[in-house]
């Protein structure tokens, strides 16, 4: 027997989850939106000759709207669905759609369910996008493993996953480095190990502040810095035909020293881009091994999109293909480390820069200045004319556009939190809820 409640409720929620409202759903039926109302409130069900059309405009079967089996929670939005790996990944929302996951409160990923592909070159994944009161999430799940939900079917999780590397992103003044050590201090108070590294020389994988020096000249430039030889040595490792030297670490560096360094620094175009791809790959998949031998949570800040968009788009001139491709090759490096990215964003990008600016000022220099010679400076900058404040803010404008487009082709878990008026205690419970999900 047809439930029409449950028929109504299901309607309602793929038409909401179209975008659609009550009356464009109707006009495009060619009927009344009092009909559609009564559908949806499930006093009477649509007329069977309706039912085609009313399933191709909400991209389902109608066997799927006569057998709804998907009762989604309250505040639950199912965004996309896709299983595959790589350019053979499939829309699998139908399927989803059947599945009455949140009665069974668990699902198996396996290829019975999903008709996995013959061609596929090794494991495939199901990867999820939701929306649900915290933001818009991201999970994947290898064939083979489960997903299960929790807090009464608002958060999706995969099983018997132990994270191990945060990341967390955002445009500047979004809070990443305020958020990254209370994530870190949430931890330790919990009794967890956890390495939390901010922008700087001391970072594991990224090579930030690092002079990239051709061996044949590394013999002399220990003999011209003779007295700082066996601090050099100490900050420097031999790796691909260079001696990457972390100079801003060389204790008893002066300016000169650091100027002098700072033309073979790895960022800012000085290096090939081969050069540049390749030996972040290398730190970033050396990091990634280490990682997973240790039970210590990591917290990245900024290391893979800030430092990288910055860079390729800015800097050199990379197509948005190739950037994305990138920062997705860094992810899968740190994929044994079952890694999450947490995006800080706020809606008002200009009063986030004018916020970060009052509150970044200095004696040598006030923060919104460097910023400001960064973009201009910038090849991007030089090209499109940026100057001034105003310029900057269609810099951070596009970088954020490309970052939020880069977040659901990295094929890791992700989050979006949205500050929609500079609240940060409710930024931080949101974060919490999140970090309650996952399995550190």
């Amino acid at each position: 027997m047809l439930d029409n409640i449950k028929i109504g409720k299901f309607i309602s929620k793929l038409r909401r989850d179209n975008g659609r409202t009550g009356e464009k759903f109707a006009e495009q039926l060619g009927v009344s939106a009092q009909a559609v109302s009564k559908w949806e409130n499930g006093k009477c069900l649509p007329d069977t000759a309706l039912l085609p059309e009313i399933a191709a405009v909400l991209g389902v079967s109608v066997d799927e709207i006569l057998n709804p089996r998907n009762d989604a929670p309250q505040g639950f939005r199912l965004l996309s669905a896709y299983y595959g790996i790589g350019s053979k990944q499939r829309d699998v929302m139908h399927i989803l759609r059947q599945y009455s996951f949140f009665d069974q409160r668990e699902m198996h990923v396996n290829n019975g369910m999903f008709l996995g592909s013959p061609e596929a070159d090794g494991l495939e994944y199901l990867t999820l996008v939701y929306q649900n009161e915290s933001g818009v999430h991201m999970i994947t799940c290898p064939e083979g493993g489960a997903l299960r939900y929790s807090d009464g079917g608002k958060i999706i999780s995969t099983e018997d996953e132990m994270t191990k590397l945060i990341l967390i992103e955002g445009i500047p003044g979004s809070g990443k480095t305020v958020i990254a050590g209370k994530i870190a201090e949430h931890y330790r108070a919990l009794g967890k190990a956890v390495d939390l590294y901010l922008e700087g020389p001391q970072h594991p994988a990224d090579l930030g502040w690092t002079a990239c020096i051709p061996i044949a000249q590394y013999p002399a430039l220990l003999e011209k810095h003779a007295p700082l030889r066996e601090e050099i040595k100490r900050n420097a490792t031999l790796e691909g035909g260079y001696a990457l030297v972390k100079y801003m670490k060389v204790d008893g560096g002066d300016k000169a020293f650091q100027d002098e360094m700072e033309a073979f620094c790895v960022y800012e175009g000085r290096v090939p881009d081969d050069t540049f791809f390749e030996m972040h790959c290398n730190r970033w998949r050396a990091f990634g091994k280490s990682a997973a031998k240790s039970d210590t949570l990591t917290i990245f800040e900024s290391a893979l999109l800030q430092m990288h968009v910055n860079e390729l788009l800015f800097w050199r001139d990379t197509s948005e293909e190739k950037l994305i491709a990138h920062c997705k090759r860094l992810a899968d490096m740190v994929r044994p480390l079952s890694p999450v990215l947490i995006y800080l964003s706020q809606p008002d990008i200009w009063q986030t820069i004018q916020r970060a600016a009052q509150e970044r000022v200095a004696p040598g220099g006030d923060w919104i200045d460097y910023v400001i010679a960064y973009c201009e400076n910038s090849p991007f900058g030089k090209q499109h004319g940026i100057k001034g404040f105003d310029g900057a803010m269609q810099f951070f404008a596009l970088r954020k556009a490309l970052e939020m487009r880069i977040l659901g082709q990295l094929g890791i878990p992700y989050v979006v939190i949205e500050d929609l008026d500079y609240n940060w205690d409710d930024v931080w419970q949101k974060i919490v809820a999140y970090l309650n999900s996952l399995s550190v």
